[in-house]
């Protein structure tokens, strides 16, 4: 690996406002792949709200059709504890929520796929819900670090750390799409990290450039 990209990886996983968090945190210790046990009794509540409890169908209606122009799509719902875009058909997803801090809907094309890349703040734990009725037997999975997560043989609920190296795969002939919900890490005073959360997500929203990603189409 070049040099300057093991300096870049150093900097990205230990600079000082990500250690800030990790102390934050404990004595919950970052397990970058998680399972939904792993959390509070709260936290999971909320989750399942979200996921298991979402009504998939109105989703995929309001996504057809929106790739025909574009090979990645989001749809999003909450931003960093901000309410955006319309939630008609999801209300649930504007509601205030104590852990979850973002929501949204992530496409992908047939046979469209991501570079590897990750995020930079570590007071977030990213989680993703596949929604499709149908999931392909192969094809359609995601890798962190070295761990790969498919939809169909796995499940359809993976939860990580994305400061972690990922890479999303859709090597399939049909569309795919997963919600995408940030939760607040586990701490003692969960309630710093949110605040931390949210203001950089107000700042993020204050800059427009801040939420561009490379490669996504952003509807509402």
């Amino acid at each position: 690996m070049p040099r300057i990209r093991l300096l870049f990886l150093w900097q990205r996983r230990f600079n000082p406002l990500n250690l800030l968090v990790d102390i934050i945190c404990l004595p919950f210790i970052n397990k970058q792949v998680y399972k939904l046990e792993d959390f509070p009794q709260t936290y999971q509540d909320e989750i399942n709200a979200i996921t298991v409890d979402c009504d998939s169908g109105k989703m995929l209606e309001a996504m057809n059709g929106q790739l025909k122009e574009h090979n990645r799509t989001m749809l999003l719902y909450k931003w960093y504890g901000h309410n955006v875009g319309d939630a008609v058909s999801q209300p649930k997803f504007h509601d205030k929520f104590k852990y979850i801090l973002t929501i949204g809907l992530s496409v992908f094309n047939k046979q469209e796929k991501t570079k590897q890349h990750f995020g930079w703040l570590r007071a977030g734990i990213l989680v993703l819900y596949n929604i499709d009725p149908e999931i392909p037997e192969k094809g359609a999975y995601i890798i962190v670090n070295d761990a790969r997560h498919d939809w169909k043989k796995d499940g359809r609920l993976f939860i990580f750390d994305d400061t972690t190296q990922h890479q999303s795969f859709n090597l399939t002939d049909m569309p795919r799409h997963c919600l995408f919900v940030d939760i607040v890490r586990p701490a003692l005073l969960p309630i710093i990290i949110t605040s931390i959360v949210k203001a950089l997500g107000s700042l993020s929203l204050a800059i427009p450039a801040v939420t561009r990603q490379s490669g996504w189409k952003r509807i509402n």
